[in-house]
């Protein structure tokens, strides 16, 4: 993956932790997920576990050194959160 494709992963990532966590989005401003409740049941955490290795591969394969001076910090923040 190149770092033109950290726009995308990051897009995705955080829409996949917003839909995971609609209080979250809520509280970042975002009410797509109004009324929506986070789902702690096993299977609900299992899939996110998965989830989230297959974002830190992804990540993984983005080289950070080739990305613009803000993306770098997003970078930062997102490999923070998934760890």
């Amino acid at each position: 993956m190149a770092a033109a494709d950290f726009p995308k992963f990051a897009d995705d990532y955080m829409l996949d932790l917003y839909s995971r966590h609609p209080n979250l989005a809520a509280a970042t401003g975002i009410h797509a997920w109004d009324g929506q409740l986070e789902d702690y049941s096993a299977q609900a955490i299992t899939a996110e576990v998965a989830a989230i290795k297959k974002f830190q591969s992804r990540l993984e394969k983005i080289p950070p050194f080739e990305l613009g001076f803000s993306e770098i910090f997003d970078y930062k923040i997102i490999a923070s959160n998934i760890k």
